[in-house]
């Protein structure tokens, strides 16, 4: 029996490209070339298996080196490995482990003695490729214990008389999702209608063609749910055109719109629809003055957004508006979200270390349940989740952006570059689109299906999005990232050149799918968004003008704005055409944080006063912690390019970037700073201010993980000039505070001010008194807040 096992050993190594050295009774020496090792690993663990079911007790050992003549070192370790490994075990040396991990998880380690040779067994259990198939069985997030303390209130608000609008603020993450699905079962509302991002914010009306789309289906089953009477069909002509990418008047399509949430749905127990806003800041201008529009005429509509903290919300909403601040999660809260993700069968004390882990939001606690399934130290027994080997350890909350990181950081090229097309294309985008642009990335077809599968399997890709449960989509399959802040995630993870490498790939697709037809305004305005982001900026820019004109005339007038902020940043050609689109659709306010300079939080005019010197908006004790961090994060901002240009460091270009990235964060205009970031990124700017820029913008989201990354990026750039420049320590004063570690801001302050004095940079120095007086106030030191704001004035 045993001759005849050797022999089969043979076959298989023969027959896997490998070389027989030697066959002594029951041991079979081979060699093979190291290219070859997953395909022979492979071929071990399918001799072990067969091994076992003929119940013969075999193990095998793998080492690498070079043979001569049939001998070698490696020989030797390998026939080491085997002596000391138990029946059925496959261990490898440390080089062949190397060659492994892509593939394989390790278990024990096998040592020959005292300073001999040690090895990996691998874990024939649980393959790399695929634990993390596991993650599907997680289950969705229940609404915490302290979310679900704010669901009365939601109700209440949502359930009153009057046409709500109710504002959900906190970090991403935070449960908004879940507590309107918890509303959403309470009060069975006629329809949800989830209306999220449009490309870059700037396509007019894309947010709400998405969105009905995504909800009610083809043009066809929105004309249907519209009614058959004379206002029914009328709705319906206004509505098809829309969703085929034109642009009809902007009181047309409200009275469509209006019409169409009366009639839709199955009459619930709340009469009304729900329009969920999410993330509020990425929706177009048009689609926005769209429903406000069908609002404002009695549409029986109840709007629901999803919105930073500290952020001033769009004209329109102000009135009648209620606003409930998401809270952290506790330990307590994230133990409970975490037990219900992986499932009651799982030990209380694994749930509680997920939880601690996850830190404060319920997206954390999921994150980090998923990145340790796909890493194999969470694998599945019975109905719930062990560790593999020992507890991950850590004592403290891994930032969400890290979590990630890691778990991306497994992907194979095929499924990550599938990934980085479905969140570069428009969210609306169908699988035919995604799989053209993969295609000109040079992903074969067949590597398309299983990619697209893969990311399917372990949720980086959800069928419902992100949105709230009972909002399953219609229609063809969409992929969606299964967060949005996944999707920002991965498209600010990119470097410039794939970023636009992908954009135009993009472009390319939608060109090929009609979208130049001049009369569809809303997806040239897409393809134009694109071709701009891809490096196409003359012919994006043209296209964008025509549309800017068309918004303007159909009524859109902050749609309008907008496109003429974009073009003016951009610099275009046609200087005089963005001029007379801007004073256009300036002719009509209203005023507006999309576009109009004092519609900035009152923290950001006192830090434009203190750096102009104006005084006009003195700091006055009865001002919360929370605006005086605000007015750290803006003060910084300001300042910038003050101190670029003083020290003489940056070239024109350089500082043009900074005086418009100021401009944004004035104006709150996360869309149009992200822009910049981009674009200075693929121009050469200073990455140390970029990355402190991008640290503002997170901040200006709420995403307090994603600034304290961006500062952390901004320490590693070289010319970031750690050792004698105050914006690091200023920038990372303003997250601490802004994270509720006031000591450490003020020992920051401390250090930016020492910097700006020995550097003679008088307006450093005054932000760094400002931010001083900050913290003070924060610790609950009023007098002497005042008393450093004093001596700042004078400075």
């Amino acid at each position: 029996m045993i001759v005849g096992w050797a022999r089969t050993v043979r076959a298989r190594l023969l027959a896997a490209g490998g070389e027989i050295l030697a066959t002594i009774s029951g041991t079979v020496v081979g060699a093979f070339d190291p290219g070859d090792t997953s395909d022979v690993l492979d071929v071990a663990m399918d001799l072990v298996d067969e091994a076992e079911r003929q119940q013969l007790a075999i193990v095998i050992g793998v080492a690498l080196g070079t043979l001569q003549d049939g001998a070698g070192r490696a020989v030797e370790i390998a026939e080491a490995l085997a002596a000391r490994a138990q029946s059925g075990e496959v261990v490898l040396d440390p080089a062949a482990r190397e060659r492994a991990e892509g593939l394989f998880l390790f278990g024990r380690q096998v040592s020959t003695g005292v300073g001999g040779p040690r090895g990996s067994v691998v874990d024939r259990a649980h393959r790399l490729d695929t634990v993390g198939e596991a993650i599907g069985k997680l289950t969705r997030p229940p609404i915490a214990p302290i979310t679900a303390e704010h669901l009365e209130s939601l109700v209440s608000m949502l359930g009153s008389r009057e046409a709500p609008a109710v504002v959900l603020r906190g970090p991403v993450g935070a449960g908004a999702i879940e507590l309107v699905s918890a509303a959403m079962a309470r009060l069975r509302p006629r329809l949800l209608l989830p209306v999220g991002s449009a490309a870059g914010g700037i396509a007019p009306l894309a947010s709400l063609r998405y969105a009905l789309g995504r909800t009610l289906g083809a043009d066809d089953a929105v004309i249907a749910a519209c009614g058959d009477d004379a206002a029914g069909r009328s709705a319906g002509r206004v509505l098809r055109v829309t969703l085929r990418g034109g642009l009809p008047p902007c009181d047309a399509v409200a009275d469509a719109l209006a019409t169409l949430l009366s009639r839709v749905g199955d009459g619930g127990r709340d009469a009304r629809s729900w329009v969920f806003l999410t993330p509020l800041a990425m929706v177009d201008a048009a689609s926005l003055d769209v429903l406000l529009g069908a609002r404002a005429i009695g549409a029986p509509i109840a709007l629901i957004a999803r919105y930073p903290v500290d952020v001033k919300l769009p004209t329109g909403l102000a009135e009648p508006v209620r606003e409930l601040v998401l809270p952290p999660l506790r330990t307590s809260d994230a133990r409970a979200v975490a037990q219900t993700v992986l499932g009651d069968a799982t030990d209380p004390e694994l749930a509680r270390r997920i939880a601690v882990l996850g830190g404060e939001t319920p997206l954390g606690v999921v994150e980090v349940a998923r990145a340790l399934i796909a890493s194999g130290d969470l694998v599945v027994e019975g109905d719930g989740f062990v560790w593999r080997g020992a507890p991950r350890g850590g004592m403290s909350a891994i930032p969400l952006e890290e979590v990630v990181d890691e778990r991306m950081s497994r992907l194979e090229d095929e499924p990550r570059r599938l990934l980085e097309a479905v969140c570069v294309s428009p969210e609306g985008a169908t699988r035919e689109l995604i799989e053209a642009v993969a295609s000109r990335d040079g992903v074969s077809e067949k590597a398309r299906a299983r990619a697209l599968d893969r990311l399917a399997r372990e949720a980086w890709l959800s069928p419902d999005g992100g949105w709230p449960a009972g909002a399953a989509p219609h229609g063809v399959m969409r992929p969606h990232p299964s967060s949005s802040f996944l999707r920002r995630f991965v498209v600010q993870g990119m470097p410039p050149a794939r970023a636009a490498e992908l954009h135009r790939f993009v472009a390319e697709a939608l060109l090929e799918r009609g979208a130049d037809d001049v009369a569809l305004p809303s997806l040239r305005a897409e393809l134009a968004y694109y071709e701009i982001e891809g490096g196409l900026e003359e012919r994006g820019s043209a296209r964008l003008m025509e549309i800017g004109r068309a918004a303007l005339e159909t009524g859109y007038r902050r749609a309008a704005s907008r496109i003429a902020m974009l073009l003016g940043r951009l610099g275009t050609g046609a200087s005089h055409d963005v001029d007379a689109l801007s004073r256009a659709s300036a002719t009509v306010p209203p005023k507006s944080d999309w576009d109009e300079e004092d519609a900035a939080p009152p923290s950001a005019e006192i830090a434009l006063d203190e750096l102009e010197g104006t005084g006009k908006h003195p700091v006055r004790d009865t001002e919360p912690p929370t605006e005086q961090v605000s007015l750290a994060a803006h003060d910084l901002a300001s300042t910038q390019s003050g101190v670029i240009d003083s020290r003489g460091e940056e070239d024109d270009r350089r500082s043009s970037f900074a005086a418009a990235a100021e401009e944004a964060v004035r104006s709150h205009d996360l869309v149009a700073l992200d822009q910049l970031l981009q674009r200075a990124v693929a121009s050469g700017s200073d990455m140390a201010a970029v990355s402190r820029f991008r640290a503002l913008a997170d901040l200006m989201r709420g995403d307090l993980g994603a600034a304290r990354l961006s500062l952390a990026k901004a320490r590693g750039y070289r010319g970031a000039a750690k050792d004698a420049d105050p914006r690091q320590p200023l920038a990372e004063g303003a997250v601490a505070l802004r994270g509720g570690d006031a000591t450490g801001a003020v020992r920051l302050a401390l250090r930016a001010l020492a910097l700006a004095r020995r550097a003679g940079d008088r307006k450093g120095e005054t932000t760094a008194m400002r931010m001083l007086a900050a913290c003070l106030r924060a610790l609950g030191r009023a007098d002497d807040a005042s008393r450093i704001e004093s001596v700042a004035q004078d400075a």
